[in-house]
């Protein structure tokens, strides 16, 4: 059994320590995303579990969002707060070597837009395209649209662990931050709606 100690992590506002187990299954498949990527396979090995423990993060909270049931405004405002800090915190992230930037810089670098584009798959791209609800539209249409992005979101991570094409995975990997920007930015506005009532 072999461990390392991922770094601490905001989650709920509380820091946790993860450990993750370098013999099993599970952490050897997903630490194996992007086989042909020179960048991602130069990582260290702390920064790659770290990038892919983010990755899984996001995962559990966007099905934490899909999975809220309906509640009064007040009480399910509560629980999108605590959901908002792990979006945030998650997109925050930085790994020893690289930030998001030249991630999103570098990894790309040999591919052209159109050639990602043509491995997004098309229910993420419509979840990508979707119109935000205005600012002034009703909370729960807020929560559906967030809902419909945190599902695409999932299913961007699902195909960016098992898939063994460089150019899908990194659309995959973008649509991720896309999604959960997108989320984020719902939830911000959600603060300054008028029919959210605290």
């Amino acid at each position: 059994f072999i461990a390392i100690l991922c770094h601490g992590k905001l989650l709920n506002g509380i820091e946790r320590q993860l450990f993750l187990d370098l013999d099993s299954e599970e952490t050897k498949m997903n630490l194996a995303i992007l086989p042909n990527l020179f960048e991602y396979q130069n990582l260290s090995e702390n920064d790659k579990i770290g990038f892919c423990n983010r990755i899984s993060e996001l995962k559990s909270s966007a099905e934490e969002l899909i999975s809220l049931a309906p509640k009064d405004e007040k009480t399910l405002f509560c629980e999108l707060e605590s959901i908002e800090q792990d979006f945030r915190n998650l997109q925050e992230f930085c790994m020893e070597t690289e930030t998001k930037w030249t991630i999103h810089h570098s990894w790309s670098f040999l591919y052209s837009p159109k050639s990602l584009h043509d491995k997004i798959l098309n229910s993420i791209e419509l979840a990508i395209d979707e119109a935000h609800p205005k600012l002034s539209d009703d909370f729960h249409d807020h929560i559906h649209y967030m809902k419909r992005l945190a599902s695409a979101l999932s299913n961007s991570v699902d195909i960016l662990f098992l898939s063994d094409d460089t150019e899908e995975g990194l659309v995959n990997l973008f649509s991720i931050d896309i999604l959960a920007t997108q989320i984020l930015s719902s939830l911000y506005k959600l603060r300054i709606n008028s029919s959210v009532l605290r």
